[in-house]
């Protein structure tokens, strides 16, 4: 248990304190996902419910003094591999590249919100051997109002149903639907072979 904490404590915290919205210590929250996979909890719902049924341990421990971290949180600090500090918001698509270089993703999906679909950095995914699954927003009209027209007139490949259950204060019915990317593929000019197969909508 000591070297366990050794190690929370030993992972640095690059998180902007300058906000004043960090509840948890990076090491509290670090411990609490690790003994909950020694539990075999394995999704972030079962490390909260794990956290919660154990807050008074954790509490008798000096830990979790503002209670469990959120899942948003959890989803945050689960898989963070290198950081890449940004003062400033449009200077976020130059680090992206730069983390990129930095871990070896060949033979991995890349997952990233929609400010990450840029050629340059789809292109840089692709030369390091990656693939990738990008959200596609009004931030590149002319592609994701072109998908959504091919979409109206297309089979998907497959679909499946998750529901209801109960999220964000309102009951929730999730439908995913993939696509063949090559019924759907538009603006093949200027996208030239950065975007392909699947698309998932």
């Amino acid at each position: 248990m000591y070297k366990l904490k050794e190690f929370s404590s030993s992972v640095p915290d690059f998180r902007r304190s300058d906000k004043g919205n960090i509840r948890h210590r990076l090491d509290d929250i670090i411990m609490l996902m690790i003994l909950a996979r020694a539990s075999k909890c394995v999704g972030r719902t079962e490390i909260i419910e794990f956290g919660r049924h154990n807050l008074n341990k954790f509490r008798k421990l000096g830990m979790l003094k503002n209670g469990i971290p959120s899942e948003a949180t959890l989803c945050r600090v689960e898989i963070t591999l290198v950081t890449e500090a940004c003062r400033e918001k449009n200077k976020e698509i130059k680090s992206v590249p730069r983390l990129i270089d930095t871990i070896n993703i060949s033979g991995k999906i890349v997952t990233a919100d929609a400010m990450s679909m840029q050629k340059g950095i789809i292109g840089r995914i692709r030369k390091n051997g990656g693939d990738f699954l990008i959200e596609l927003k009004a931030n590149q009209p002319s592609l994701r109002y072109g998908v959504e027209d091919r979409l109206n007139g297309c089979t998907p490949a497959y679909s499946h149903t998750e529901g209801q259950e109960l999220g964000h204060g309102r009951i929730e019915t999730r439908t995913y639907r993939v696509f063949d990317g090559l019924d759907i593929k538009v603006d093949k000019e200027k996208w030239s072979s950065e975007v392909s197969t699947p698309t998932i909508s």
